[in-house]
């Protein structure tokens, strides 16, 4: 690559390539913040939050984007949130009780 750079033939190089290459950068330096953070969390709570992005995405969705929410959607994301509020109730229940 660096030679067909040099001969001047080649498609990689200039202001492109530098976003190019600064995109894996920005790509991966939240993950690896997240791998961080994950490790000082329980895995209840790091799956609950994995709903929490969805659902804000569904609501901006919804509210700034004017996305069809239909009665479908609702039932389904009401059954989604009822299920994860009787895991959180269960799982704060048995910590009280604790081991």
């Amino acid at each position: 690559m660096l030679w067909l750079y040099f001969a001047g033939t080649g498609a990689f190089g200039g202001e492109q390539s530098i976003l190019l290459v600064l995109s894996g950068v920005i790509t991966a330096a939240p993950l690896i913040l997240f791998m961080y953070g994950a490790q000082r969390l329980k895995l209840s709570t790091i799956g609950l939050m994995q709903y929490l992005a969805p659902s804000l995405q569904l609501l901006i969705g919804v509210a700034l984007y004017g996305e069809a929410f239909t009665a479908p959607h609702a039932v389904a994301f009401a059954l989604i949130w009822l299920a994860l509020g009787i895991y959180s109730v269960d799982a704060l229940k048995q910590r009280r009780a604790g081991p």
